[in-house]
């Protein structure tokens, strides 16, 4: 098995990501309503989130924290979901890469979960 070492090998992860978030229970109606209408396009963007992280191709502009607090209005994002994200997440890795960025991928994603959640849960007791 190989590790992740191009653009491309990222695309093939994200999207067999995207193909478990849309079959799964828990997160699927989440999905569904945020970003189906503009899936491809979507995924495009956290393509090029992950280049960031994993190839240091700095392509990505957006904020990662906007998206997920208007997600965060629709559906109150809590431990469980994040927990579900990342079980895919680094299933999705497994399923694809081994190696050094591998790893990484699956470290950095839980470092992001756990941020997420907190800003998220901070952002809700502050602004309520």
């Amino acid at each position: 098995m190989r590790d992740i070492e191009t653009k491309e090998d990222i695309d093939e992860l994200v999207k067999l990501f995207y193909d478990k978030l849309f079959e799964d229970d828990l997160l699927k109606e989440i999905f569904e309503n945020t970003v189906r209408d503009h899936l491809d396009k979507h995924i495009d963007l956290v393509s090029q989130f992950w280049d960031s992280i994993l190839l240091d191709i700095f392509e990505y502009k957006n904020n990662v924290i906007e998206k997920h607090i208007s997600a965060d209005r629709l559906f109150t994002l809590k431990k469980r979901e994040f927990d579900r994200w990342l079980l895919l997440w680094k299933a999705s890795v497994d399923e694809l890469f081994k190696g050094e960025k591998a790893e990484l991928a699956k470290s950095r994603a839980a470092s992001i979960a756990d941020l997420m959640l907190y800003k998220l849960e901070f952002i809700r007791k502050t602004v309520q």
